[in-house]
């Protein structure tokens, strides 16, 4: 074997005992920093990625506002533990609500959690991360038995508070109220609204015009099997 071939075969055995170029990222190099809640907890999240997900985050860091500039935007309103949850959704597309709320859980955490991250979808604007999240919603039920939940009258006044017009959570616990109450909901008018005299008037309104309609044009109990088809209260 010649000196050459000796040494171009040399080579090549180099080259096949090389590692591999490294893989590109998944996402774009640029992050940015987001500071959420008084205590300014600090979260680094790709930025291509979240301004996909957000038209807040598109909106506030490629305009002519400082974020935009510096690549920082501070929520001092939101709360680090849900912010958490949003930024875990962006990187997998999935909400793990029991993990939120951990294994010494009740009805009444969970549904809390619940609606805050639902708020939270709306601050942001981002309608995928709440649907996904409402998608969660048969899971509020105690771990050995499947049994449907309705939060207390103090997170629907939350609920209803901070959104407007018929949104998927509104009308998930519209119906929730209708169907899961039926059997003891008072036939009589008048008893009916004192019967739900600790909830919104708006909220008791959606509840008696649904009660009414599904009387009247016999609606389908979408609470009849585990568990309900979700998409029904999906945002657009």
């Amino acid at each position: 074997m010649s000196k050459a071939n000796s040494k171009n075969l040399s080579t090549s055995k180099t080259n096949d005992l090389s590692p591999p170029p490294a893989k590109r990222l998944k996402f774009e190099d640029e992050t940015v920093k987001v500071f959420v809640g008084h205590e300014e907890k600090a979260f680094i999240i790709h930025k291509l990625l979240v301004c996909q997900a957000s038209p807040y985050f598109k909106a506030a860091l490629n305009g002519s506002f400082e974020e935009s500039v510096d690549g920082k935007l501070y929520l001092y309103e939101q709360e680090p533990e849900l912010f958490n949850c949003f930024v875990e959704w962006v990187y997998s597309g999935n909400i793990d609500l029991l993990k939120l709320c951990g294994e010494q859980r009740h009805d009444s955490k969970v549904w809390t959690k619940f609606s805050k991250l639902y708020l939270l979808s709306k601050y942001l604007q981002c309608p995928a991360f709440g649907n996904c999240l409402l998608d969660t919603a048969p899971v509020i039920s105690p771990l050995d038995n499947r049994k449907y939940t309705l939060p207390d009258t103090g997170i629907v006044k939350m609920v209803y508070e901070k959104t407007v017009g018929q949104c998927g959570i509104r009308r998930y616990l519209t119906a929730a109220f209708v169907w899961l109450t039926k059997d003891i909901v008072p036939k009589d008018t008048k008893l009916f609204g004192e019967y739900f005299a600790g909830l919104p008037a708006d909220c008791v309104l959606d509840i008696t015009n649904l009660a009414v309609g599904a009387a009247h044009n016999g609606y389908r109990n979408p609470f009849k099997e585990w568990s309900p088809d979700m998409k029904t209260y999906h945002d657009k």
